[in-house]
């Protein structure tokens, strides 16, 4: 059963409760309590994304969803993935599995989308010792991350799964979503995604345009005059991530697995879009921003998110 309370009275409520102190906002108890009712809980699996929850730091996006074999999926979106043909990309798929499997028979399953927290929980297995999966986007960094708690030690798989093989012609009403193409007379082609073949401990993939639609664009608007005159802002826009986490290692290019069975692992993908010159260059920026960010302690991380959630 798929269930949630709605917080029609939910401003009022917060305005009547609303003090400031600290630089923080302070919350009655009352307030505190309607909005964990408005949690979204659900105590069944998904057949697919159509059974998703819905969580993001205002650039990252991703839809949480638990499939009936135990697997936890997400899709990863962001809002500056614009590829070659004007088209907004989602940048892929992360499939989590676990072994035991979270459900373990299918006896407990909780999921929960918790407003205070900014977070999307799992359970299963059993109520009194459940295992725990949680995913946050950290509303100050470019980040995803699945937690993994379990009373028992687990093997963690966790694959990065994408669907831009080869390239693509979009033809009918594909074309919709490439703004301002329906009708253009030349073939509207998108480019495969790449993935860096590598034996690391890590999972590096990204969209980089190799061409752009910026100058079709500007002349179907009469705007021929502009041409060279302000930045292309799809030439090499590149998007794309890389996942990797403490005790897993690389089962293969797309594919990151336990090197042992342990009670707790930590999942981060990092996530970036930027115009580079080159490919290279923004591996090596994703590399340095990822750094950066797994360089502040996760306690410290995950409570200063929580801070902006609860602010917000």
């Amino acid at each position: 059963m798929k269930s949630g309370i709605p917080v029609f009275a939910l401003f009022g409520l917060l305005l009547s409760a609303y003090t400031q102190g600290d630089n923080m906002p302070a919350l009655s108890d009352e307030a505190l309590a309607y909005l964990q009712k408005c949690n979204v809980v659900w105590d069944t699996p998904s057949a697919d994304s159509s059974g998703s929850m819905p969580l993001g730091n205002g650039d990252i996006g991703v839809n949480v969803w638990v499939e009936p074999n135990g697997d936890l999926v997400f899709y990863l979106s962001k809002t500056d993935a614009w590829s070659e043909v004007n088209r907004l990309l989602k940048l892929g798929t992360v499939r989590v599995s676990l072994s035991p499997s979270l459900l373990n028979g299918g006896r407990f399953f909780r999921q929960e989308l918790r407003l205070l927290q900014g977070e999307v929980l799992v359970q299963g297995g059993t109520p009194d010792k459940p295992t725990t999966l949680r995913v946050w986007v950290d509303a100050y960094r470019p980040v995803v991350w699945v937690d993994v708690d379990s009373p028992q030690p687990v093997h963690v798989r966790a694959q990065l799964e994408i669907w831009r093989n080869s390239d693509r012609r979009l033809e009918g009403r594909e074309l919709f979503s490439a703004y301002g193409l329906m009708d253009a007379p030349f073939p509207v082609v998108e480019h495969a995604d790449t993935v860096i073949e590598e034996h690391r401990d890590r999972v590096v993939w990204f969209h980089r345009n190799p061409s752009s639609i910026f100058e079709q664009n500007l002349r179907h608007q009469g705007l021929e005059s502009l041409i060279g005159k302000i930045p292309d802002p799809l030439l090499h826009r590149t998007f794309g991530g890389m996942m990797r986490g403490k005790g897993l290692v690389g089962e293969d290019t797309r594919t990151l697995r336990s090197a042992m069975p342990a009670k707790r692992f930590s999942i981060a993908i990092h996530l970036l879009t930027a115009q580079t010159d080159t490919a290279e260059q923004w591996v090596k920026q994703l590399e340095a921003q990822a750094a950066k960010t797994e360089a502040v302690p996760r306690n410290q991380a995950r409570a200063a998110h929580q801070r902006w959630w609860l602010s917000f």
